[in-house]
């Protein structure tokens, strides 16, 4: 099990290419190993309402008007219980070849823009193809029984569905075959993709209620 302590919260919104939580508001966090520093910083995503209510409940009125294409960035500050998580990695391996969406607009290692919604693709501009998801699930200790367990409603294959359900979608045809750089998603949205598919309209929803 590791520590993590949170650098940056945002409530986000679910792209609207979504399979099933089209527009929902969910968390992002960035986070960094207490054990280890010079580690890259990753991703945590959580599509709990509580847990979203909770982050929403910690930005200013100002942070949730300036909020751009449905991210609002948490200008609280965080409790101990919410700026420390500790947990596990897990790959949970998906019954069919799938494709991702980007949750988020950005610019990736060469410099290419990639707005939200858009298919991720491979170099070569055919749709990158995954077969797993790699999802952080919350621990706790148990005192009674003298061992870590998973903390309520973090069984990773639900995390991984819910993950899923946010932000993937299954071959239609079968589609391409995955190859060895395509096995998961590890909370980093991937590169080398400079050839997208041009951006999906995205819908105004700024609209975020406490």
């Amino acid at each position: 099990m590791a520590k993590f302590k949170v650098i940056k919260a945002c409530v986000d919104t679910v792209p609207s290419t979504a399979r099933a939580n089209a527009n929902m508001h969910y968390v992002r966090l960035t986070v960094k190993s207490v054990d280890d520093f010079f580690s890259r910083a990753r991703m945590i995503l959580f599509f709990d309402k509580e847990i979203t209510d909770a982050f929403l409940g910690l930005c200013s009125d100002a942070a949730v008007k300036a909020a751009v294409n449905g991210s609002v960035t948490v200008d609280g500050e965080l409790p101990e219980e919410m700026s420390t998580i500790f947990g596990i990695s897990q790959v949970v391996d998906m019954p069919k070849p799938f494709i991702m969406h980007y949750m988020n607009d950005l610019k990736d290692g060469a410099g290419v823009e990639h707005k939200k919604g858009d298919v991720i693709m491979n170099s070569n501009g055919t749709p990158r193809v995954y077969t797993s998801i790699e999802v952080f699930a919350r621990q706790y200790f148990d005192h009674e029984l003298g061992k870590y367990l998973f903390a309520d409603r973090q069984d990773p294959k639900v995390l991984a569905q819910q993950r899923f359900d946010s932000q993937c979608s299954y071959l239609e045809n079968g589609g391409a075959i995955a190859t060895d750089d395509d096995k998961a998603i590890d909370g980093v949205n991937p590169l080398n993709n400079p050839k997208p598919e041009a951006p999906k309209p995205q819908p105004a929803n700024n609209q975020f209620q406490r």
